[in-house]
């Protein structure tokens, strides 16, 4: 059937104004799912002594590292968004298990 196409912009931003009904954003679990993400970049200077030259090496490997970390987050991010666009405001915890599973077979969902 193809790769999934992502809904225009008009869809997208549909219904996206916060109402009060809406479950209020949780900035401490944000805040320390963010930095758990980004824990393992400040060791990197332990490792610069093992590098001939860390001073060239070690950026090339951090902009490397950072622009494949964001494609890993957001590229099944996008996946999920284009295959339930329409129910993006009822997503909680564990909806990307649902929409592989109801999209794509239990067998991604597992």
């Amino acid at each position: 059937a193809g790769l999934p196409q992502l809904p225009d912009m008009a869809t997208f931003l549909e219904g996206i104004t916060p109402s009060i009904y809406d479950p209020p954003i949780r900035w401490g679990a944000f805040l320390s799912v963010l930095l758990w993400n980004t824990s393992g970049y400040d060791s990197v200077g332990a490792l610069a002594a093992e590098v001939q030259r860390p001073g060239r090496d070690f950026p090339i490997a951090m902009v490397v590292t950072i622009i494949l970390v964001t494609l890993v987050y957001l590229l099944p991010l996008a996946v999920a968004v284009a295959l339930d666009s329409k129910q993006t405001r009822k997503w909680s915890d564990g909806h990307f298990v649902l929409v592989a599973s109801e999209h794509i077979g239990d067998w991604l969902a597992a």
